[in-house]
């Protein structure tokens, strides 16, 4: 049944009047259908998701239609407690209770008010303010590991490898320990930030660099994320393919 233009754009205006849009969902417009035919496109069967919290982005997998393997990486206990829960039922998903970052060790990490925005460095002031819920409650001893430590025994040979790091600001140390198994990845999704919103993180620009040295394109760009306050561009997500 066709649909006439014409009813499409009320139905958009409507929802829009209520804080909703809507978008057509294919992958010539839309960054998360891209991505998910990118999965496709280079039979990705192993996704490493490092800063898992309590899982939303494997789930976001799943509703996709991803059923490979994914490997959660969540430092913290109460939130891998969650994790593990949400990937009970899921054989292709494993969970793994550490950190990865440049070197092995144990390091503290600050907790978030929200969970999600916590992180191994110290939250700034311009993060506060533009999301309350990022602000310190408290702290916990972690586990850290080098990618290029633990890779060999959580990959299968043969298997086309999406490594997703999102880890408030600790990517650039993420990628560092990672650099004999960065040639095995296929694909890369990483937060990269336009506003210093920890301390002494790397930036967009730095961050791209580092990537694109790595023999990886630029192909999407997802979950822009803007300071409501000021309008200023704060944070994206960018998904890389092996050039």
């Amino acid at each position: 049944m066709s649909i006439s233009k014409e009813l499409i754009r009320g139905v958009k205006k409507r929802m829009q009047g209520i804080g909703i849009d809507l978008a057509r969902y294919q992958a010539s417009s839309h960054p998360v259908a891209k991505r998910a035919q990118q999965l496709r496109d280079h039979s990705i069967d192993c996704v490493l998701d490092v800063g898992a919290n309590t899982g939303q982005y494997a789930r976001n997998l799943r509703d996709l239609g991803y059923r490979g393997r994914i490997v959660s990486f969540e430092p913290m206990l109460k939130a891998y407690g969650t994790l593990i829960k949400n990937a009970a039922s899921d054989r292709n998903w494993e969970t793994l209770n550490i950190a990865l970052g440049e070197s092995s060790g144990e390091m503290t990490i600050k907790i978030a008010e929200n969970s999600w925005s916590s992180s191994l460095l110290d939250v700034k002031d311009s993060h506060i303010s533009a999301m309350s819920s990022a602000r310190c409650v408290g702290s916990e001893t972690i586990e850290v590991k080098r990618l290029d430590d633990v890779l060999g025994g959580i990959c299968k040979p043969g298997e086309n490898i999406f490594l997703k790091i999102d880890t408030q600001g600790f990517e650039k140390q993420v990628l560092e320990g990672a650099q004999q198994s960065l040639p095995k990845i296929d694909m890369l999704q990483i937060e990269m930030s336009f506003v210093e919103l920890y301390e002494n993180q790397a930036l967009f620009v730095e961050m791209y660099e580092l990537v694109c040295k790595q023999g990886f394109q630029l192909t999407c760009l997802e979950d822009l994320w803007w300071d409501q306050n000021t309008g200023q561009l704060m944070q994206v997500d960018g998904v890389f393919q092996r050039a």
